[in-house]
């Protein structure tokens, strides 16, 4: 009697487990995504957010992974600690916006405004910001590996502490006084990026 008593109780987490996971983002916080909205933690995996305002929201911690931001404004958000892996905003607007501890691992931000973005300690890996505007970010302690920047405009960004092994830097905007640091990196295209003072 007890085995089967344990039996039906596993058979019903399971279900509910299973039904959990299937759902890829939470209708509600769905709904609530707008500006200043309040969605720190939400489940927004895969959602299509696109062109959505979310100027100003609290997103801190919310999983974004594979969702469809293109050309979204989140300026002034709050993505601390969010997850946003293989999350598409291309041409979103994130000035001024704390991307700071995030995953961004292989999002795509080609032409995205990330300028004044506090981006510090990042998992950038693979990303892709080809002719994104990230000048003035703050990228302290941010991973840029095999990050594509081409003809990114980095200028007025300090690149301590910043990892780019592998990143292509072809036609990228950076300020001469980081050469020496970025030439030690092992960046692709290193002759090609284009100084500025």
């Amino acid at each position: 009697m007890k085995i089967k008593t344990v039996s039906i109780t596993l058979i019903l987490i399971s279900t509910i487990l299973f039904r959990c996971g299937s759902t890829p983002y939470s209708d509600k916080a769905l709904r609530e995504a707008g500006k200043n909205a309040y969605l720190a933690g939400a489940n927004l995996q895969q959602a299509d957010l696109k062109k959505r305002d979310l100027r100003g929201a609290n997103l801190s911690g919310a999983l974004l992974t594979g969702a469809k931001m293109t050309g979204t404004d989140l300026t002034g958000a709050i993505l601390k600690k969010a997850d946003l892996r293989d999350c598409d905003l291309s041409k979103a607007i994130l000035r001024g916006s704390d991307l700071s501890f995030t995953n961004l691992s292989g999002a795509k931000m080609s032409g995205a405004d990330l300028s004044f973005a506090d981006i510090r300690a990042s998992n950038g890996r693979k990303i892709d910001l080809t002719k994104a505007d990230v000048k003035g970010a703050n990228l302290f302690g941010a991973d840029l590996s095999e990050a594509d920047l081409r003809f990114a405009d980095l200028s007025a960004v300090d690149f301590t502490a910043v990892k780019m092994q592998g990143a292509n830097m072809e036609g990228a905007i950076v300020s001469r006084k980081w050469m020496g640091f970025i030439q030690r990196q092992g960046v692709t295209n290193f002759s090609a990026i284009v100084w500025v003072e």
